[in-house]
């Protein structure tokens, strides 16, 4: 597999790794409802406890199913980002147990705790969420120069507002851009 990355300061940095922890994740959790009503006791699960645990249980592995093809696709798509909103969808809705847990100072199996011991218990759910967010943007946010320059050749193909499309790619941008306002002018020229 070969994970996207971004460079820099000289750094690559991928952005796979906290995809592959919500997949173990959601694998461990599917599992653990599987063998025993008791998981539904995590405050991260007890939001979920509505739900039948065969049901639930499957959606935690479909969603970790659909995040490893996700992540192992060659090219950030569509399909990619839209493989990946059920796990993130499960975050989400994992990480606001979290604080509401802080927030009514009992964990979800009404365990009461001071909200600051929660916390520091619940973080890991919290910072996923977020760190998950940020990776998935950050991976489908950028187009790959090629599709961008094909998305262009339509534009002007179709007579669209091509000078409106470059006069927004000419504004300041970091290093490392000025290829693709090249390439924009060349192909607006």
């Amino acid at each position: 597999m070969k994970a996207q990355k971004t460079r820099r300061m000289g750094l690559r940095v991928s952005h796979a790794w906290i995809i592959w922890y919500a997949v173990v994740l959601h694998t461990v959790w599917g599992c653990l409802l599987l063998r025993s009503p008791a998981a539904y006791g995590a405050t991260a699960l007890h939001v979920f406890n509505d739900l039948p645990r065969g049901l639930m249980a499957g959606a935690l592995l479909s969603a970790a199913g659909l995040a490893v093809w996700a992540i192992t696709r060659r090219q950030p798509s569509l399909k990619s980002l839209a493989a990946l909103l059920p796990q993130q969808a499960l975050l989400t809705l994992s990480a606001y147990a979290a604080v509401a847990a802080v927030f009514v100072a009992h964990y979800g199996d009404g365990v009461p705790r001071p909200p600051l011991f929660i916390l520091a218990d619940q973080a890991p759910a919290i910072i996923a969420f977020v760190l998950h967010t940020a990776a998935v943007i950050e991976m489908h946010a950028r187009r790959p120069d090629g599709e961008l320059l094909r998305i262009l050749r339509l534009f002007r193909e179709r007579g669209m507002g091509l000078e409106v499309l470059a006069e927004t790619c000419a504004a300041p941008m970091p290093a490392g851009t000025a290829e693709e306002v090249n390439a924009i002018q060349a192909i607006s020229a």
